[in-house]
């Protein structure tokens, strides 16, 4: 299967980041892995096409936009 994963980490402090987790400064996350087929991202000519441009950034914003939902539930839950 050809794709892409979209990996979601949630800090249990959400002041810290990646390089904290790396040295060990953090002592939980939660991890989110989802697998999106080829098939299903907005493939174009990203460059020389605005629409295929227009089209991609809108799926990428929105997929963003389901990352903040995502983290902000994670967060209100561990409160």
């Amino acid at each position: 299967m050809v794709g892409v994963l979209n990996t979601t980490i949630v800090y249990d402090n959400p002041n810290q980041t990646l390089w904290d987790f790396m040295i060990r400064k953090t002592k939980k996350i939660k991890v989110k892995v989802d697998f999106i087929p080829i098939v299903d991202v907005p493939l174009g000519d990203y460059f020389n096409n605005p629409k295929d441009k227009q089209v991609f950034q809108k799926w990428l914003n929105d997929l963003w936009l389901t990352k903040d939902r995502y983290i902000d539930s994670k967060l209100s839950n561990s409160n």
